[in-house]
């Protein structure tokens, strides 16, 4: 069974919102909040309903940890306007993580796939109509090509091609969502330096912890703002690669 269909089950049985965990920090009240799935999924992702609702699966199995596999995190300080900004920062994070893992994922089990039906072939066709390169310096573009021009040879079974149209679609909604992102971040970055320069204004003791977070937010924001384009771009291209395997 592929690992979108396992998710796809496990999510009858799920809770899908759940609360956040809350860390009590030293100094001023701050607290540390794990970013949730609810804090995800209920922005402005776009899609129908059945779509949002195959986006919720998703991040709950790859939107919910940093690049170090801690969980996506926001300080709140218990002012409003900092706190809203911190956690729509993180949310982002969040997104822009589980957007990573999927397509590491996904080209993961595309070249498995790949590799399975070259082993099979063997001496059967030339893989050089395919690449010059060797089969193990092949992109996920050329594992496609591969793929669909070798479905005469070899037919998908039921299940892989299942896998491969719901993937496709998936990553076409991360895109979608990815896109959607770009443009809150650019909405937050005016926000975030309007931000620092009142954190003045605060009650002394918040004024450290408010500058910090604005400043770790800022980074981010910009890191989206700056990379995601190439990663929604990347996706849209993987998306076509795995619809053309079936077509």
């Amino acid at each position: 069974m592929s690992t979108i269909n396992k998710i796809l089950i496990l999510s009858l049985s799920l809770t899908i919102f759940g609360c956040s965990t809350i860390t009590k920090l030293a100094g001023a009240g701050a607290e540390e909040i794990n970013i949730t799935l609810y804090d995800l999924v209920k922005a402005d992702l776009g899609g129908t309903a059945a779509e949002k609702a195959f986006l919720e699966v998703i991040f709950k199995e790859f939107g919910m940890l940093d690049s170090k596999g801690n969980m996506v995190t926001y300080v709140k300080i218990n002012e409003p306007a900092y706190d809203d900004f911190f956690k729509a920062s993180a949310r982002l994070n969040a997104l822009v993580n589980a957007c990573k893992v999927m397509t590491t994922h996904s080209t993961k089990n595309l070249k498995k796939f790949a590799e399975q039906r070259a082993a099979r072939l063997q001496g059967k066709m030339d893989m050089k109509e395919i690449s010059d390169k060797p089969f193990d310096e092949w992109t996920e573009v050329e594992h496609a090509i591969f793929m669909k021009q070798t479905k005469s040879m070899e037919q998908l079974d039921a299940k892989q091609g299942e896998f491969f149209i719901k993937t496709a679609a998936t990553l076409k909604l991360a895109s979608m969502a990815l896109g959607k992102g770009i443009i809150q971040a650019k909405d937050l970055l005016p926000k975030g330096q309007k931000l620092i320069s009142e954190a003045k204004n605060l009650k002394p003791l918040m004024v450290p912890k408010a500058t910090a977070g604005v400043k770790s937010s800022l980074g981010n924001l910009k890191s989206v703002v700056d990379n995601a384009p190439k990663m929604a771009e990347g996706l849209v291209i993987l998306a076509k690669s795995f619809t053309q395997i079936n077509n």
